[in-house]
């Protein structure tokens, strides 16, 4: 049965009241602040409860950190930090299991705090911290274990409101000199029986809650009399009559509805208060970044500032060391001197005394003894320099044999592994090629299949193919063909002698190779544009066919392509290899070159020997004139002769209308003008060999460089150059080789 006692100066109260009404008035203030969540517990997640609270603390503006009835066995980390941060005026925990503050933080953060409720928990004592909440008005403490008060407690001067029920505290003392205190809750701890003196020293209590069972000391007529008496008790000694009850009771009503008023106009100015707080928050919030800003900045200096010292340091000590080293070293030298010179000053003595003894042997006569003796050692020693001598030839043969066949071994390896490695690059090189001829053998059927059907669909394409095939068969544009490839085979071959001469420094062969590259590169250009002028003699023929035909014949271009077809020779239906560049080089020189498609049935004829070829076989292949026939005839003997090097390259004077070669070689030019005997034969026996391209150093070159005349890149290089790689002329037209 407890009892609540409130009075003022000189008033005695009835006693007695219901302990549950005490224990709810005491926690009036308390309870109107906390979260309406707390006082209804659902079954929810502790866990999900705890991160709900703290998103919901952090994001509203009100001053309350709310983190009760969350079953926290530790204060979550960061949380008295956080409440100074945000400048929370209420921590409440209560209703966990919480042992101890340590988890939470430093306890210095919670300056700001008003009201701290720990009420429901496991406490055995309270942390001698608690003495820094400097602005701490109301301390719950209800049901938990506490035995002990700190003694910094009453360092708590703005304290109002200490709630210590249902505890097992023993004493009181440390309540002492706190000015502010006006309520005090001790019922519930069956261990305490006596109230110190030191609580006559609060001289602001106003309401004492108690149980006066379990009290002793004062006596029961003085609890009775009122909180008055028993502070005026334990201050004198001196017992207060009891004052009426019902005066008693007015005036405790009285009391305790000044001290509820008191507090509401408290909440009322921390109302308005708050609206400050809010504007403040901001302003702290910068400040608080640009602390952190600078409390980085300043650690992040004393970082730098402390590893250079642990270097400087290190430095230091490493140079300590070494010349501690060097110092121990300059002491062994100088007494490893030291002990040679008396081990050499010894032996002069010992040697200087073996003189001695040997001058007074010799005074009185040569020991035969001594002598024989001497003679056996002289040979000994003789024996053993062979010995040793032997050794050491050994020694370095085997060191020798050794090195040698280490070296064989790693050379060995190395082949192996460059092998290996060759090995597989060329498979890995073969699988990619096989892909890429893959992929260009289904594409090359699919391009011709499209051709195909659009030549049968469009009658410009029928129209292209007509005149290519007139082209084919016209024995001008064959003439002009071939010389345009006897002319690059010339461009491609002075192109690489050109090479061959830069690369041993003939400066004077190389201008002359120029003067005659440049004059066939104009004999090349007269000779494509005679091309484009009998193309457009052909166009202009189809032009005229097409205005002569009658009506709206159907696929007239392709039908004209098969008639075309159908009286071509047979000799020159099939695919003929191109002609050798030497023996067009001599029909060149001898003005018949307009001749070249009356020789196709000659060509054809597998079982006759070019060498065998006479008049009457030029005649039946339909050339007429006899001057003709005694030039072709006189162009393939000296086209043998040369094949049996019974004469040198073809050579003449130069003109603009045929290429020639190099000039002979004179007295002060030894190197030959013209390609040596080996490119000679290489272009007999196999066709012109053409010469790697000077970018990649890997395709043949297919690309000539007009107007300079340089055949140097091949097709894949060609299309980034603007400038010829050879002499840096500007490239105006570029001219792609059909190799044969």
């Amino acid at each position: 049965m407890g009892c609540r006692i409130s009075s003022s100066n000189n008033e005695n109260f009835a006693p007695s009241t219901n302990r549950t009404d005490i224990n709810a008035t005491a926690d009036e203030m308390s309870s109107s602040r906390m979260d309406p969540t707390d006082q209804q517990p659902t079954s929810v997640d502790y866990k999900a409860r705890l991160e709900r609270k703290q998103c919901l603390a952090k994001e509203t503006p009100e001053p309350v950190y709310d983190l009760a009835d969350c079953n926290l066995k530790d204060v979550p980390p960061g949380v008295f930090i956080m409440c100074k941060v945000l400048r929370k005026e209420l921590l409440s925990l209560a209703n966990n299991r919480l042992t101890s503050l340590t988890g939470g933080g430093a306890l210095n953060d919670l300056q700001l705090l008003v009201t701290l409720n720990l009420t429901s928990n496991r406490f055995r004592k309270l942390p001698e911290e608690i003495g820094t909440l400097q602005n701490l008005r109301e301390l719950l403490l209800a049901n938990n274990s506490l035995e002990r008060l700190p003694v910094q407690i009453n360092r708590l001067q703005k304290l109002q409101l200490l709630d210590l029920s249902s505890n097992n505290l023993t004493t009181i003392e440390p309540l002492s000199f706190m000015a502010n205190l006006r309520i005090l809750n001790i019922c519930g701890n069956p261990r305490l029986t006596k109230l110190p003196n030191q609580l006559a020293t609060c001289d602001n209590l106003v309401d004492l809650v108690l149980d006066p069972n379990t009290i002793v000391e004062p006596p029961t007529e003085v609890i009775e009399a009122g909180t008055y008496a028993i502070v005026k008790y334990l201050s004198t000694g001196e017992v207060l009559a009891r004052p009426p009850e019902d005066q008693q009771d007015s005036r405790a009503k009285t009391s305790t509805i000044n001290f509820i008023n008191s507090e509401r106009d408290e909440l009322r100015a921390a109302e308005l208060a708050r609206e400050k707080h809010q504007k403040e928050k901001q302003l702290l919030e910068r400040e608080r970044l640009a602390y952190e800003k600078d409390y980085l900045a300043e650690s992040k200096l004393h970082e730098q500032q402390q590893r250079k010292k642990q270097q400087l340091l290190e430095q230091l000590l490493q140079q300590q060391n070494q010349n501690e080293s060097h110092v121990t070293r300059l002491q062994e030298e100088k007494q490893s001197e030291r002990q040679r010179l008396i081990n050499d000053i010894l032996k002069d003595e010992q040697h200087s005394s073996q003189l001695v003894d040997k001058l007074l042997s010799l005074k009185n006569g040569p020991d035969p003894a001594f002598l024989e003796r001497e003679r056996q050692e002289q040979e000994q020693l003789i024996e053993q320099l062979r010995n040793q001598q032997n050794d050491l030839r050994k020694q370095e043969v085997l060191t020798a044999m050794t090195n040698l066949l280490e070296n064989e071994i790693n050379v060995i390896q190395n082949f192996h592994n460059q092998r290996d490695q060759s090995s597989r690059n060329i498979l890995e090189r073969e699988y990619e090629t096989n892909n890429l001829l893959n992929n260009v053998f289904l594409n090359c059927d699919r391009n011709r299949q499209d051709i195909i059907d659009q030549v049968n669909c469009n009658e410009d394409i029928q129209k292209s193919a007509v005149a290519a095939l007139i082209a084919r068969n016209d024995s001008r544009t064959w003439g002009l063909v071939e010389q345009v490839r006897i002319v690059e085979s010339q461009l491609a071959a002075l192109t690489t002698y050109e090479i061959d001469r830069k690369k041993i420094n003939q400066d004077d062969q190389i201008n002359h190779l120029s003067e005659q590259r440049i004059n066939l590169t104009f004999v090349l250009m007269d000779l494509l544009k005679q091309q484009d002028q009998r193309k457009q003699q052909l166009l202009d023929t189809l032009k005229i066919i097409e205005r002569q035909k009658e009506g709206e014949q159907t696929d007239f271009w392709l039908l004209q392509y098969q008639k075309l077809l159908d009286h071509q020779p047979a000799e020159i239906t099939q695919d003929s290899a191109s002609l050798d560049p030497i023996l067009g080089y001599q029909f060149l020189e001898n003005g018949v070159v307009h001749c070249l498609p009356f020789l196709s049935k000659i060509w054809q004829n597998r079982d006759k020997e070019l060498s065998s070829v006479t008049d009457g076989d030029l005649l039946e292949a339909g050339v007429q004139n006899p001057a003709d026939r005694r030039a072709i005839l006189a162009s393939i003997a000296s086209y043998y002769d040369y094949l049996n090097r019974r004469i040198e390259f073809p050579e003449g004077d130069t003109s603009p209308e045929s290429p020639t070669a190099p000039p002979p070689p004179t007295e002060e030019q030894p190197d030959p003008s013209c390609p040596p005997e080996e490119e000679a034969a290489a272009v007999v026996n196999g066709g012109l060999q053409f010469a790697e391209c000077v970018i990649c150093m890997e395709e043949t070159v297919q690309v000539i460089f007009l107007p300079c005349g340089h055949m140097c890149c091949c097709s894949g290089c060609h299309t980034e150059i603007r400038d010829c790689p050879m002499c840096r002329a500007y490239i105006e037209r570029k001219i792609k080789v059909i190799q044969p």
